[in-house]
């Protein structure tokens, strides 16, 4: 892109998951932060967003990560609106293939690091694109942290639907977030974990135009 959108916090902003041209997923958000270099995103429970799922066209498999791999492969998914059930904060850097989430409990305790793989995000004039691509990595409190969905992961490079030099790539991507999380010295951690959004903020909504790619 010529121009770099830069938002003010409290702006609205949409966050596109985008799939072979396709919009997979939208989700408004709240920026808490955006300097051009650190991007940080607020989107609290209740939050409606757009999923998507297996059209009525088509038998719904019954396994979940079926109907995942088929949607990917046949790109002929649908939208619904779904709701958010914790409060989440994301945060972005360019130009890496990851984002790291934190999620705060009922109690309003944060929970444990979340780190997402996927698309480098590139901005748009309404928002962000990227697309997630499977493998995440819990990384807990106490600085342990396990694989999860290894087994979705794994069969989108069976199938083809990612190449074994992304799937590499990514992993590489996934332990340099482990080790940035961890570190307790960069933008993932400090000062979030003590952070509570502006109460005037409210629940973002999806504003005109989110659909498009």
């Amino acid at each position: 892109m010529t121009t770099q959108n830069i938002w003010r916090p409290g702006d609205t902003i949409v966050v596109q998951d985008v799939w072979r041209g396709r919009l997979w997923t939208a989700r408004p958000m709240t920026v808490v932060v955006d300097d051009g270099q650190h991007l940080a995103l607020w989107s609290p429970k209740g939050t409606v967003w757009k999923g998507s799922t297996t059209p009525p066209s088509r038998p719904r498999p019954e396994e979940r990560l079926e109907r995942i791999l088929q949607c990917l492969d046949l790109c002929d998914w649908i939208l619904q609106d779904r709701s958010l059930e914790m409060d989440l904060m994301w945060l972005l850097e360019p130009d890496i293939g990851y984002s790291v989430t934190l999620n705060w409990t009922g109690s309003g305790q944060p929970g444990s690091w979340y780190v997402n793989l996927q698309e480098p995000f590139e901005r748009s004039h309404q928002g962000i694109r990227t697309m997630d691509l499977m493998l995440d990595v819990i990384v807990r409190r106490d600085g342990t942290w396990s694989w999860k969905d290894e087994e979705e992961f794994e069969a989108a490079v069976e199938r083809g639907l990612l190449s074994s030099g992304k799937a590499a790539w990514l992993r590489d991507q996934a332990m340099q977030a482990i080790a940035n999380v961890t570190s307790q010295e960069t933008m993932f951690t400090q000062p979030w974990l003590g952070w509570r959004p502006d109460p005037a903020w409210g629940i973002p909504v999806l504003p005109e135009g989110w659909e498009l790619t």
